[in-house]
């Protein structure tokens, strides 16, 4: 890097502080290992209620400096993270999820797992330590954990940043191009959300790919004519609007657990896309766009509007409470409608339809 790494900084932060900041919001004891520069990055971090252990030989390399942060581990520690200062992106729900397994698995050395592809940071159980600290063959921590790949497991996350370290300027670059979307998920992350953490049925996940592609053809219909939108959270949004369909209030339930996640950037596009608030004054229009292209959707079929709400008034309008409910849906949607069409100075079904 050319650069003390440890005091890079991403949106005004070292990248220390970040990595330490993320283990201390979900209550864990942090040990920061210093060596090289520890003065400098003492006096230049704010001031955590952290364990410093300096290590005077760390011209050994980073295995040493791993040892010498376990050896100073309390005897009663069930297990532990190895955090690297240069990933430092990684989601609080990502460490969260990591030790419900391995609360549900214990002795079981736990990875992050992104598309197949392991990640930072490992979770290590205590029984585990003797082997690392006594270890000397080649590999440093990868060769010791290796050594012992019968407790690995892998659980699924939703977090590219587990692989993306900061090794050249390129990389910090690209870090820090994407921490500007850093709470919308991209549709790899989506995958992983809608496949392996929610584990969405098939018929939920045609339905989220179809209002998906109906939702991004509005989107680019608006950009074109120079209203510039957030596409990503669109189509992210779009994704994930229905990860808990079937549950109570599913769309605002939805919501919170992408803003549990990290991914508050599409909070509002999930949690309204059943009904919009009163008014729709303070609605995005992103959020508006995904709400429309679900009433376009009927499981993963595009229908005309109007056909949609025949069909509830057909099947459920009987009652009068929730004739009028479904009225009042049709008159929103509509209006949502007509909004766009005058943005888009043309028919929305001749660019639904195409």
């Amino acid at each position: 890097m050319a650069t003390f790494k440890p005091l890079l900084t991403i949106n005004g932060e070292t990248i220390t502080d970040l990595v330490i900041s993320t283990y201390r919001q979900n209550g864990i004891a942090v040990y920061l290992v210093t060596g090289y520069e520890s003065d400098k990055l003492l006096s230049s971090i704010k001031n955590h209620d952290i364990q410093i252990v300096e290590n005077s030989d760390y011209r050994s390399g980073m295995f040493g400096s791993i040892q010498a942060g376990i050896s100073h581990l309390p005897a009663d520690t069930d297990f532990f993270f190895v955090a690297p200062v240069d990933v430092p992106l990684v989601r609080s729900f990502t460490i969260r999820r990591m030790i419900e397994k391995a609360e549900a698995d214990p002795g079981k050395i736990i990875y992050p797992e992104f598309k197949g592809t392991r990640g930072h940071p490992a979770l290590i159980p205590m029984l585990v330590a003797p082997a690392i600290l006594a270890w000397e063959m080649k590999g440093g921590l990868k060769g010791a954990l290796d050594s012992r790949e019968d407790l690995a497991l892998e659980v699924a996350v939703p977090d590219r940043y587990t692989l993306m370290d900061i090794d050249s300027p390129e990389d910090y670059t690209m870090l820090l191009d994407g921490f500007s979307h850093y709470q919308v998920p991209t549709t790899e992350e989506c995958g992983v959300i809608l496949n392996e953490v929610a584990r969405v049925s098939p018929e939920v996940l045609r339905h989220c790919l179809k209002v998906a592609d109906v939702a991004e053809n509005i989107g680019q219909a608006i950009t074109a004519s120079f209203v510039n939108l957030d596409q990503e959270a669109i189509r992210s949004g779009a994704l994930l609007h229905d990860i808990l369909k079937g549950q109570p209030d599913h769309a605002a339930a939805g919501g919170r657990w992408l803003s549990e996640m990290g991914f508050s950037g599409i909070t509002e596009i999930v949690s309204a896309h059943t009904d919009l608030p009163a008014g729709m004054r303070d609605t995005s229009l992103e959020a508006k766009v995904v709400y429309l292209a679900d009433k376009y959707v009927s499981g993963d079929s595009i229908v005309p509007l109007e056909e949609r709400f025949q069909f509830s008034m057909r099947n459920f309008g009987s009652d009068a409470a929730v004739k009028t409910e479904i009225l009042k849906r049709q008159k929103q949607a509509l209006a949502v409608k007509n909004e766009i069409e005058k943005l888009l100075r043309r028919l929305l079904d001749g660019i639904v339809f195409s």
